[in-house]
């Protein structure tokens, strides 16, 4: 036979060719990381793969699933759709999420149908009506690993011996038969991880919990917790006695009553090594003995090094307010704070947020979450510091600025800045940031803040109006005196489409200004206004090695105004010979 060059052609195949010829456990791999609704319209691709999804071993019925089926089917339908979904899976199912917005739901159709799938993994979350009432058959799923629950009841079994392999617990308004709470838990031998938050006839005694060895990470909501035995710190640290496994605890005290004067007195004998995180969420600080309890506690983890503090509204109580004498945190690598205000309970929580942070020598990442920035006082240093986050900051303030601007200075390793601007509390006149205000080396005249943020890589300014001069000179501040800045995002205030009078002077002399070291930008909800045209005009001639200025224009901008703001941009000088600007609408 003989044989032609040239004549050979290699076989052709389509691309679901390809995916067809994968194993089964790999296409099942890439089925279960699609939403529910888009595995199954793979049944569409070709015949082959009209009854692939039916491989799916993961089934997710969230928001997402039932937003896309309310566009096809009215809600009466939604149940009916899921049973008979169900019945086309005949493998394991390890993983089944079900969140319901349906009153009067029938689960146990589909409780009977997974106790014969193997489920590992199973969340159930009811959002509306009445707690949802789970069948007995809840109770015979002897492979379960991880379980969460929203929203639902059920009485414990005289049969039920326990989850042998559940490793994680999440109960969330989860309401049980008075008096057998704490055998659904204690009878989970390897139980790692236990969430309990607004349980409903679940008082806990933490004796109980102690009895769980093997966990890891514990929250405990403070009002289920038998109210006999929690007066002190030292009861807390007691029960992390008998846990020497645990590395994180998160206690919540929403409608927690306060402790007694004595037992806030009270401090642990010892210490406890192992524990890395935590996190007090809705603690009364302003309660001096609720003070004075945190401080305790926080003292008990000389190694702890991630702290999240989140206060609730202070009863602003003097009482068993005493001054502690400050403690140090060498571990402490991670700090988040929420709602320290600065204003209130005659300054008792003034003090609070500065002890913490000055007392945290290997602080790498700080988040406050806070109306007030806390004051810093002069000379503090934060050698350690590379991540700064500062949420709801009232930029409208001069003195919280300043303070912002000292710690920012006094951060030598910092090198990411977050600031999220919400709203406004004092209100001050614009003014021109005009040449006179610049020097010629770019740097203002009469800013007491002025300083150079040498380590600062990336920088993200949140909901700020450009239009105000106060926030612009901010804008302008820190960017103009982070030479090494890399990356840049900033995210305007929506203010409408109504362009501001023009703050910045577009006389600016930009080559008398030092160079930036930008690489990408992005900005979103641009109005096309003279300031923010004079700011991108800055960045390009300032920024030899930009690569990309990303712009996100208002939705409500009219089509014309993007024309014009566009042409605008394109005439503008680019230090950087590849530097891109892309205007997405």
């Amino acid at each position: 036979m003989e044989l032609i060059q040239g004549t050979h052609k290699e076989p052709k195949f389509a691309p679901e060719d390809y995916i067809s010829n994968m194993p089964d456990n790999v296409i099942t791999h890439i089925l279960n990381r699609l939403p529910i609704q888009e595995a199954v319209r793979t049944g569409t691709l070709s015949r082959n793969w009209r009854f692939k999804w039916n491989m799916l071993s993961q089934l997710v019925f969230d928001d997402d699933f039932f937003e896309y089926l309310s566009t096809r089917e009215s809600d009466e339908n939604h149940g009916r759709i899921i049973r008979r979904l169900l019945l086309h899976f005949e493998g394991a199912i390890t993983k089944f999420v079900l969140y319901l917005e349906m009153e009067c739901y029938d689960i146990a159709p589909v409780i009977l149908f997974l106790s014969r799938k193997g489920v590992k993994d199973l969340t159930i979350i009811q959002k509306i009506g009445q707690a949802l009432e789970l069948p007995n058959q809840f109770f015979s799923f002897s492979e379960l690993k991880h379980l969460n629950l929203h929203h639902c009841c059920f009485n414990l079994p005289a049969s039920f011996h326990g989850f042998p392999n559940l490793l994680s617990l999440e109960l969330y308004f989860v309401k049980f038969e008075s008096g057998k709470f704490s055998q659904l838990f204690t009878q989970c031998p390897v139980l790692e991880n236990l969430n309990i938050r607004f349980t409903v006839h679940a008082h806990v005694k933490l004796a109980e919990i102690a009895k769980l060895t093997n966990l890891k990470v514990l929250t405990l909501f403070m009002r289920n917790i038998d109210d006999s035995v929690l007066t002190s710190s030292s009861i807390i640290s007691e029960l992390v006695g008998f846990l020497p496994k645990l590395q994180e605890l998160e206690l919540d005290f929403r409608v927690c009553k306060s402790f007694t004067e004595d037992g806030a007195r009270k401090r642990s004998p010892t210490t406890f090594p192992c524990l890395k995180t935590l996190k007090l969420s809705e603690i009364d600080l302003g309660n001096g003995i609720m003070l004075s309890f945190a401080f305790e506690l926080i003292k008990c983890f000389p190694n702890l090094q991630s702290l999240e503090i989140t206060a609730r509204d202070w009863s602003c109580n003097e009482d068993g307010a005493r001054k502690r004498s400050p403690t140090t945190f060498p571990c402490l690598k991670t700090l988040k704070l929420s709602n320290l205000s600065i204003y209130l309970c005659g300054g008792m929580m003034s003090s609070f947020a500065p002890i913490i942070i000055r007392s945290s020598s290997s602080l790498q990442t700080l988040e406050i979450l806070a109306d007030d920035w806390p004051f810093i006082e002069d000379g503090a240093t934060f050698p350690c510091l590379n991540t700064l986050k500062i949420s709801d900051m009232d930029l409208g303030n001069v003195d919280r600025l300043s303070s912002a601007f000292e710690m920012i200075r006094s951060s030598p390793s910092l090198q990411t800045l977050e600031i999220t601007s919400v709203h406004w509390v004092v209100v001050l006149p614009d003014t021109t940031y005009s040449r006179e205000s610049i020097n010629v080396d770019g740097t203002r005249k009469r800013s007491p803040t002025t300083f150079p943020c040498l380590s600062l890589r990336t920088l993200k300014l949140s909901h700020i109006d450009l239009g105000r001069n106060i926030v612009l000179s901010f804008a302008f501040e820190i960017i103009m005196n982070s030479p090494n800045l890399q990356t840049l995002e900033i995210a305007t205030r929506d203010r409408g489409v109504k362009c501001p009078p023009a703050i910045v002077s577009p006389e600016l002399d930009y080559n008398a200004m030092r160079l930036l070291q930008l690489r990408s930008v992005v900005f979103t909800d641009l109005i096309g206004s003279e300031n923010e045209v004079c700011l991108i005009k800055y960045l390009l001639a300032c920024s030899p090695f930009l690569k990309e200025i990303r712009i996100h224009l208002h939705k409500r901008l009219a089509s014309n105004e993007n024309f014009l703001f566009a042409s605008k941009l394109l005439k503008l000088h680019r230090a950087s010979p590849v530097a891109e600007i892309v205007i997405c609408c």
